[in-house]
C-alpha cells in the first residue's frame, strides 16, 4: 500500500512539474497493468470454476456407476438365494462387485468365489501368497567427541556415510557412539491362490493388497469348506 501510494504521488509531481508526457505514459501503463491483472484473474477464475465442475462431473459419474455395480450385486445375490437358499457367509474383497465377492451357501453346497458359480466340492486347496516389500530402517551414528560436540552419520546397508568433518573428527578426538536404528517397515501385498477342480481354471486369485484380516477371513472359509469336503468322502 505505502508502495502505490509513493507512485501515485510521482505521478502527480510529474504532471505538477510539466512532465506531462511522462505522467501519462505512467497512466497508461498503470492502466494496462490493471486491465491485464484483471483479465488474467477472470481467466484463472473461469479455469478454477471448469475444473471443479469437471470434478464434479467425474465424481457424480463414478458415483453413479458404483451404484449401478451395487445394484447388480443385489440382483445376483436375490438369484443366488433363489437357487442355493440363505447365504451363510459373505465376504467382500474391494467393492460391492460380482467379481470381488465370496458367498458361501452351506444349504446348496456352492460358493460364489469372485465370479466363478461352484460347488463347494470342486475346492481343493488354498494358500496365502505375500509379494511383500520391506523398507530398510536408517540407522544413524551419534557419536560425542571429546569437545562435547555431537556427530551425526547415516549407516545405509552396512555403509557408513558421512561428511568429511565427520570422518575428521573420529579420527582426532576421542568419542562414545551411539548407534540409533528405526524399525523396518513392511509393505504387505496378499493374494489368496485357490486351487479348484477345473482344467480351464484351476487356480483363482483373490488380491486381499495389505487386509490381513480379509485375506485369513477367506482362508478361514476355504479351510472349513476343505475339512467338510473331506469329511464328506
Amino acid at each position: 500500500m505505502c508502495y502505490l501510494l509513493l507512485f501515485v504521488f510521482f505521478i502527480a509531481i510529474c504532471f505538477i512539474v510539466g512532465w506531462n508526457t511522462l505522467g501519462w505514459a505512467l497512466v497508461a501503463g498503470t492502466v494496462g497493468t490493471v486491465l491485464l491483472m484483471i483479465i488474467f484473474a477472470v481467466q484463472d477464475s473461469d479455469k478454477k470454476k471448469k475444473e471443479q465442475e469437471e470434478l464434479k462431473k467425474r465424481n457424480a459419474e463414478l458415483a453413479k456407476q458404483k451404484e449401478l455395480k451395487r445394484q447388480e450385486y443385489e440382483q445376483l445375490k436375490s438369484e443366488l438365494v433363489g437357487k442355493y437358499g440363505q447365504i451363510d457367509k459373505e465376504i467382500i474383497l474391494s467393492e460391492y462387485n460380482s467379481d470381488n465377492a465370496i458367498l458361501a451357501f452351506s444349504k446348496g453346497s456352492r460358493i460364489w468365489l469372485a465370479g466363478n458359480d461352484l460347488p463347494m466340492n470342486s475346492i481343493l486347496s488354498c494358500n496365502l501368497s505375500d509379494n511383500s516389500k520391506t523398507i530398510k530402517g536408517k540407522t544413524t551414528i551419534q557419536s560425542k567427541t571429546n569437545t562435547g560436540n555431537m556427530a551425526k552419520r547415516a549407516v545405509v546397508g552396512g555403509v557408513l556415510l558421512g561428511g568429511a568433518g565427520a570422518l575428521a573428527g573420529g579420527v582426532t578426538a576421542k568419542k562414545d557412539g551411539t548407534i540409533v536404528s528405526e524399525d523396518d517397515k513392511v509393505f504387505h501385498d496378499y493374494t489368496v491362490l485357490v486351487n479348484i477342480d477345473d482344467f480351464s481354471t484351476p487356480i483363482v486369485r483373490l488380491h486381499c493388497g495389505q487386509n490381513g484380516t480379509l485375506a485369513n477371513d477367506i482362508i478361514g472359509l476355504l479351510n472349513v469348506i476343505i475339512n467338510r469336503n473331506r469329511s464328506s468322502h
